[in-house]
């Protein structure tokens, strides 16, 4: 900060050329705050459109004529906070468009659960590979209740909580004698006696790790979670609407997804991996039969 402030007094030289800088700076600053006030109301708040427009308007137009008043102090001066502003932007910018290209390249590599692992003689039904049915909502509908009637198996092998009523159709999952094996080359893969847990960008697919494991070493943990870390648009996630599970169709693999709110610190310590181990045994207990 001191840096900052020794390079920004050199550059202005004179008190004029700073103090025209910093009636650019504010006057816009204010103006542009009241413009995101207005859009978080309309897409976050969910206030009413036309209360929120008066609001835009009647300080929005205050703050305007302060701005456009400042106008005329841009080449004597002014033009030093537009230019960090301008830089702050192409930073943010580059950014959102490195982690844009970073995900198609993760999405363009992605592995298909079904072709890397299956189950038993025959192949297994079409998995959570780039299924809607397997993408995770991420709006805050709270959490499942543990006395949640059995689960009912989708047509792409993964569990649902829910499941309609009179339907008599029984989940299908893999018997107790069913081997999970490598799809490629049908060698039996090993189960490790512990609790993995994955991270992964996307909500669809194996997590990068995974083939590496399986292909390499031809064993997968006993249990696997699949997790995806998703910041929401609101302040706080609470600690009963966090997480998000889905059972996928292989045994013993769970796909999970951590909502965190923009003030929310995300923290993955021993309390975290705890309430993950409990909802596994909810998720489990919830789809036994009844």
């Amino acid at each position: 900060m001191m840096v900052l402030t020794v390079v920004t007094i050199a550059i202005s030289k004179t008190t004029i050329q700073l103090g025209n800088a910093y009636g650019v700076a504010v006057s816009s600053m204010l103006f542009g705050t009241k413009l995101l006030i207005y859009l978080v109301m309309l897409l976050i708040w969910e206030t009413n459109f036309f209360l929120a427009t008066a609001f835009f308007i009647g300080f929005g137009f205050i703050d305007m004529v302060f701005t456009t008043a400042n106008l005329n102090k841009v080449p004597l001066g002014g033009w030093f906070a537009l230019a960090i502003a301008g830089s702050v932007f192409i930073l943010s910018y580059l950014w959102s468009w490195g982690t844009s290209t970073k995900l198609k390249g993760v999405v363009a590599a992605q592995v298909k659960m079904q072709d890397l692992l299956t189950f038993g003689p025959t192949n297994p039904k079409k998995d959570d590979a780039i299924s809607p049915d397997d993408v995770i909502p991420v709006t805050l509908t709270g959490a499942r209740p543990s006395n949640s009637s059995p689960t009912s198996e989708d047509k792409d092998g993964i569990t649902s909580p829910k499941q309609d009523a009179g339907s008599s159709r029984a989940p299908a999952a893999p018997g107790p004698n069913d081997q999970l094996m490598l799809a490629a080359t049908g060698q039996p893969v090993l189960r490790i006696p512990a609790v993995g847990l994955m991270f992964a960008d996307t909500l669809y697919g194996a997590p990068s790790l995974l083939p590496e494991l399986v292909n390499r070493w031809g064993a997968v943990h006993r249990v696997l979670i699949i997790l995806t870390i998703r910041h929401v648009a609101v302040s706080t996630v609470t600690d009963s609407e966090r997480l998000l599970f889905r059972k996928l169709h292989y045994p013993g693999s769970y796909r999970c997804v951590a909502r965190y709110g923009y003030r929310d610190l995300v923290d993955m310590g021993t309390k975290f991996v705890i309430k993950l181990l409990d909802k596994i045994v909810e998720v489990d207990s919830s789809a036994a039969p009844m």
